[in-house]
């Protein structure tokens, strides 16, 4: 009776869910949300590559590139309602593989974007900006956003190889059973990558801060002079002075931080 026991337990698919419904639901629902998530960032990959305002600044190619990661982990998430259906194991490697690529670059390509801002705004007198900008020129850029996709999959393909992708033990297509190595990678990049976007972010609202401070003296100093020079006294009405204010401030130019 052992005997036989063991030998149904052996024939019992590891792919078989203890709750199918919940599984169904599940999938019915991240299918939903990839139907309203798709396009959205397909407008977004086709914006960037269309338009030439765009183009001109090379730092818009991550959010491209994060909306195509975004993309391709909705359509992983989408895959689980067909294996629910139809339980093809293939299809849920698939999901597990191209859902562990995707979600992880979506994790690193906010970081690129948050430094590539702090390069082009921050004054060049930080040794940290000036180290980093020569690599975020066109070039520089493109080889990052490839950089990036072929690190991931490099982690990944291993498991792929060793059959490690399939129906996880949370009940969703991933990782069957992730080895401690593999482990320690998401252990490190994933917090260290939020670590990372925190402090280039607060850097860049410090940096904000700065410009606006300065934009600020400026912008007021302008003003008392605009005022010494033309006083409503001297004939010109309310709103035509205040159009003219206006004018001022609109067309002032930013200071040289370099002067």
């Amino acid at each position: 009776m052992a005997v036989e026991q063991t030998w149904n337990l052996s024939q019992t698919p590891y792919m078989t869910d203890p709750d199918p419904d919940s599984a169904l639901w599940l999938g019915i629902w991240l299918a939903t949300i990839a139907l309203l998530g798709i396009p959205l960032n397909l407008f977004v990959i086709i914006g960037t590559l269309t338009s030439k305002l765009v183009q001109k600044n090379s730092t818009d190619f991550f959010l491209a590139n994060l909306a195509c990661a975004d993309t391709v982990c909705l359509l992983s998430g989408a895959l689980h309602l067909y294996y629910v259906l139809f339980h093809d194991e293939s299809v849920c490697q698939i999901s597990g593989f191209s859902l562990y690529v995707s979600a992880v670059t979506s994790i690193m390509l906010p970081v690129f974007i948050a430094i590539s801002r702090c390069v082009y705004i921050a004054d060049e007198r930080s040794r940290l900006i000036s180290a980093l900008r020569p690599l975020f020129c066109k070039t520089g850029i493109a080889m990052m956003n490839v950089f990036i996709w072929l690190s991931q999959m490099s982690y990944a393909i291993p498991l792929l190889i060793f059959d490690k992708f399939g129906f996880d033990p949370i009940g969703t297509c991933g990782v069957s059973k992730m080895p401690p190595i593999f482990g320690l990678f998401y252990f490190f990049i994933v917090p260290l990558s939020l670590a990372t976007l925190w402090y280039f972010y607060r850097k860049l609202e410090f940096i904000v801060k700065q410009i606006s401070l300065e934009l600020s003296k400026e912008v007021e100093d302008e003003v008392k002079n605009f005022d010494r020079l033309v006083p409503i006294s001297a004939g010109v009405s309310g709103l035509h002075y205040k159009r003219l204010r206006a004018c001022v401030v609109k067309n002032l130019p930013i200071r040289n931080k370099k002067s």
